[in-house]
């Protein structure tokens, strides 16, 4: 570009790939017309002629038209190119040359929607092929029965295979009626446990110990549309709480969208990375809120005595839950980080426009976007950095997902147990506070939305952890049993009540770990049974405390006063001592 001598039309680059595609005339075409202006319709160009004067000097452009419709031409050939004006180059006092950069052209709105329904009518076509598949070797799944048996069984598979998957779903249907109606004689002719009182089958106990047909009946049938639409989802395997799950996965869908069609047009140069890079987004705060309420175990607790509600609640597996979230986290953070630095290197490669510090050319934020280096991008002040703030937080959670796998947090490997095990997933985790603080530094527009109501539920189950915690309990005996398994029990403490089946957080060394009480509630004193092999560290450190090195520390101590050791262990000889125990 530097020079003012035109290139031959072999190395040209704009309208056609000259070096590549020789032979391309319509590109040679449009090349002429563009380097002649259609003078041939004016005169008659002379290409001998060699007087700058002379009309018929085509090559001066002496003959053109001073207005030259050149029409639209689609750019093919994406690159940066170079352009000159042979006629105002000719005098000494002008140098009229220019850059041309060709991008992709981006999509436009029929384009995506087209695009769209025919990813959702490929992925549709695949789930129905699916369901056949799963109806032909399960006929006795509801994908086979008359109402929902795909179509395509029929084209696909020979009248006799058919057939007989059909006799098979038939002899399954009519043992399964034998069995329940075996059942239900078997309810109806069992004996009352007093008469005139409500029976367990829910109907109500007659004088001559029959339950009252009726009300079993009504028991059994789904009395509302909601009940039969909740028994039609068991058919399909959708409890209450894979419901909630799958509902979940459709809530993250629905944000995704608004997220990606509230900033559809944002983009760089129309690009579509930046809509996808918000849209997962909008899913990272909605899961980055979620994500803490299933390890609220106080609040968990409480809603256990919430009736029938309870069982739209996913506590009975919060684990489950609270991983679920980390992969659509997980998920959504590659999403974000590969759209993001898809869209900066867009911009990076886009040309630079000459700067205007006097603001007189009203450039778009594009324009003053465009050429921008990705490092400027990152240590952008007037973002905040967001990039590295997002950088942090995604190594923040990579850590979590990493120690929190199975083989680095009970340690069966010799890094992680060497690294700590437990204990550094324990720390790692520890750090969620500060991803929050770096999240709300990322972008702080929306968090205050997606984190009021959790932290507002966070805040309830600290009250309620301060309400039930009980900070020191007395450790009355330690027995090491069978299979690495110690028994301690404690002093129960007054006012302290609970239920067969319930927990309590013990707490040593700073950490604190749920164990289900094995004691009875009329019982008075508090027995836990804690597995503690090599293999948990935890576990096995509280092991060699109490049964090795309390009883070690005691003796020498005794010896050191000089008298045997006034022993304040259990029956068994293991120390006594003081614990910390919450009511969960």
């Amino acid at each position: 570009r530097g020079e003012n001598v035109p290139l031959p039309i072999e190395r040209h680059t704009l309208l056609f790939d000259a070096e590549n595609d020789p032979d391309n005339a319509a590109g040679r075409e449009l090349v002429d017309r563009f380097a002649y202006l259609d003078q041939d319709s004016i005169v008659t160009c002379d290409p001998e002629s060699d007087d700058e004067q002379a009309t018929d000097n085509c090559k001066q452009l002496n003959g053109a038209s001073a207005y030259f419709d050149g029409g639209v031409v689609e750019m093919l050939q994406i690159g940066t190119h170079h352009v000159a004006s042979t006629r105002n180059n000719d005098f000494s006092n002008r140098s009229q040359k220019a850059t041309i950069t060709v991008t992709r052209s981006p999509w436009e709105w029929y384009v995506v929607l087209t695009t769209t329904l025919s990813a959702l009518s490929i992925v549709g076509l695949a789930i129905y092929l699916g369901i056949a598949v799963y109806a032909f070797r399960r006929p006795t799944s509801i994908f086979f029965s008359k109402r929902y048996r795909p179509r395509i069984l029929r084209l696909l598979l020979k009248s006799e295979t058919l057939q007989a998957k059909i006799e098979e779903r038939k002899k399954y249907s009519r043992e399964r009626r034998e069995r329940l109606a075996a059942s239900v004689m078997l309810s109806s002719a069992a004996p009352p446990a007093c008469l005139g009182r409500p029976s367990d089958a829910g109907g109500t106990v007659k004088a001559d110990g029959q339950a009252e047909d009726a009300q079993l009946v009504d028991s059994a049938e789904p009395k509302t549309l909601w009940d039969r639409c909740l028994r039609r989802l068991r058919s399909f395997g959708l409890e209450e709480q894979r419901l909630v799950l799958l509902v979940y996965l459709l809530l993250n869908l629905v944000v995704f969208l608004i997220g990606f069609c509230s900033h559809l047009d944002m983009g760089f140069q129309g690009s579509m990375a930046y809509p996808w890079a918000k849209g997962a987004g909008f899913t990272l705060d909605l899961n980055c809120a979620i994500i803490v309420l299933p390890t609220l175990k106080s609040l968990q607790t409480a809603l256990r005595s919430a009736g029938a509600t309870r069982e739209w609640i996913p506590i009975d597996d919060p684990i489950s839950f609270h991983i679920h979230v980390a992969g659509l986290i997980m998920l959504g953070t590659v999403v974000h980080v590969v759209a993001h630095i898809v869209h900066m290197s867009l911009v990076q490669g886009a040309p630079i426009i000459q700067a205007d510090p006097l603001q007189l050319w009203d450039l778009s934020a594009a324009e003053l976007q465009s050429g921008t280096p990705i490092w400027s991008q990152i240590w952008d002040l007037g973002s905040r950095c967001a990039p590295v703030s997002g950088a942090l937080v995604a190594l923040l959670m990579f850590a979590m997902g990493v120690t929190a796998l199975p083989c680095a947090r009970r340690g069966t490997n010799r890094l992680s147990k060497r690294l700590g095990g437990y204990n550094l997933f324990w720390r790692v985790h520890l750090g969620w506070k500060w991803i929050y603080v770096l999240l709300l530094l990322h972008a702080p527009g929306r968090l205050w939305i997606w984190f009021l109501f959790p932290a507002m539920f966070v805040a309830v189950d600290r009250l309620l952890l301060a309400h039930r915690q009980r900070p020191y309990v007395v450790l009355r005996t330690a027995k090491a049993l069978a299979r690495d398994v110690i028994s301690l029990t404690f002093e129960q403490p007054e006012g302290f009540t609970y239920e067969a089946g319930q927990y309590v957080l013990l707490g040593w060394r700073g950490e604190w770990h749920p164990f289900t009480l094995t004691s009875a509630p009329e019982e008075q004193y508090l027995s836990l049974h804690i597995r503690a092999p090599n293999s948990l560290d935890w576990c096995s450190a509280l092991r060699h405390r109490l049964l090795e090195e309390a009883p070690s520390a005691a003796e020498a101590a005794a010896a050191a006063r000089g008298h045997p050791a006034a022993s304040s262990a259990g029956e068994d000889g293991s120390p006594s001592g003081r614990g910390a125990a919450a009511r969960a």
